[in-house]
C-alpha cells in the first residue's frame, strides 16, 4: 500500500513528522518497486480490482471506505534475490533484525551502523 499525502506532512501532536519531500517525489519509484516485490500492477483503488464476480460494495457516503492492500511473495528477498544480495559488495544483510533507529551524519547523506 502506498504512503498516503499526509504520511508526508508535519502535524502539530506528531513527533518528528514530516518529510523533507512530498508524495509526489516516491510516485515515480512505486512501478518499479512493484516489478521488483512481484506485486504486479500499481492499482489501489477499488474499481482497478472489481468485477462482475467481485463488485465493490455500495456503501453510503463517504465514512466507510474500501481500500486495497497487495502482497508479494514472503520470501523474494531470501530466495530469489539472494544470490545477487549476497554478492553486492554495498549490501549487508541482517535476518531475523529489527530496525529502531537510523544515525546519519548532519546532512543525512551518510548513515552509521
Amino acid at each position: 500500500m502506498p504512503l498516503d499525502e499526509i504520511d508526508f506532512e508535519k502535524r502539530s501532536g506528531v513527533p518528528y513528522s514530516g518529510w523533507a519531500f512530498s508524495k509526489s517525489h516516491l510516485n515515480p519509484f512505486y512501478d518499479r518497486a512493484h516489478a521488483v516485490c512481484k506485486l504486479g500492477s500499481f492499482a489501489y483503488e477499488a474499481e482497478a480490482w472489481e468485477d462482475a464476480k467481485s463488485p465493490q460494495l455500495p456503501f453510503i457516503g463517504d465514512r466507510v471506505t474500501t481500500d486495497m492492500f497487495q502482497f508479494g511473495p514472503r520470501d523474494i528477498f531470501t530466495n530469489e534475490y539472494r544470490k545477487e544480495i549476497n554478492q553486492s559488495p554495498n549490501i549487508t544483510t541482517y535476518l531475523n533484525a529489527n530496525v529502531v533507529e537510523i544515525e546519519t551524519d548532519e546532512t543525512a547523506n551518510t548513515n552509521s551502523v
